[in-house]
């Protein structure tokens, strides 16, 4: 995967454990790693297809991507605040998932 700049879009690449050569690659939509959030990639437990965080507007929902190609799969549908951590579970029919809003509040405390 490559950096979020303008210049350089998000790619999701796999590769072969046993060559090394690049296999295929994918153009999710909306995949960001912002500051203090990494992108969040996950197997799916059946190994046929990559599931991933996907945030805009500060909205992060998850999609899944078949290895066998095609268009994205929406497996979410929030309406607010952003994923920080996601997993399947082993059979493949439940999603665990951390998310909530990141809040930064700067307090200036003078003469402590």
């Amino acid at each position: 995967m490559r950096g979020s700049s303008l210049e350089s879009p998000t790619k999701i690449g796999v590769f072969s454990v046993e060559t090394g050569d690049l296999i295929k690659t994918f153009d999710p939509s909306g995949i960001v790693s912002s500051p203090g959030l990494s992108a969040i990639i996950r197997w799916t437990p059946d190994g046929q297809a990559i599931g991933y965080a996907a945030t805009s507007g500060g909205i992060s929902n998850i999609w899944t991507q078949s290895l066998s190609g095609g268009e994205p799969k929406k497996m979410t549908d929030f309406t607010t605040d952003k994923i920080f951590s996601f997993d399947w579970s082993k059979n493949g029919k439940q999603i665990v998932y951390a998310r909530g809003a990141l809040r930064n509040d700067l307090i200036l405390i003078e003469n402590f």
